[in-house]
Parts: C-alpha cells; sequence; structure tokens
C-alpha cells in the first residue's frame, strides 16, 4: 500500500483488518488457488483503470496516516510514558 500497488490478501482477520475487508485492496478464499488466480487476473486486467487508480491512492493515504513509523514510534511513546 506504501509503495502505490495493489494489495492482495488472504480473507484471514489480520490482513482483513489492514484492507478494511476489501475497501483498500483485494483478498482471496485462503487455501483456494482458483480465487487467487481469479484476483490476481483482475489486478492486471485491471490495472490502469480509474477505480484501481482510486483504491491505490485511497489505500496509499490509508497506510501513511495509520501506520506511518514515526506515527507508530509516537503512540508506542505515549503509551509507555502513561503506563511508568
Amino acid at each position: 500500500m506504501a509503495a502505490k500497488i495493489p494489495v492482495l490478501v488472504s480473507d484471514n482477520d489480520g490482513p482483513m483488518e489492514v484492507i478494511e475487508n476489501g475497501k483498500y485492496g483485494y483478498y482471496f478464499e485462503s487455501g483456494d488457488a482458483q480465487s487467487l488466480a481469479d484476483k490476481i487476473e483482475f489486478i492486471i486486467t485491471h490495472y490502469n483503470s480509474q477505480e484501481m487508480n482510486v483504491l491505490i491512492e485511497n489505500a496509499y493515504l490509508r497506510v501513511k496516516s495509520n501506520f506511518d513509523i514515526k506515527l507508530t514510534a509516537n503512540k508506542y511513546i505515549e503509551e509507555y510514558k502513561k503506563n511508568s
């Protein structure tokens, strides 16, 4: 997401949380090779579409605002200060 490329994850809880259940990326059914292949083909064939460009940009903004290393480090520091 930070590299501005489409993200494809399995439908497990952790990865699905990061892409907000498909709002910021694509997912396939875990253990289903055909589901994975279908999503890869979809991403390749729609890579330059307006819909894909919007999803990529929104995903980038999400990761930038929620997972930035400085932001994360500051959150840890504040938690540490509260619990010290």
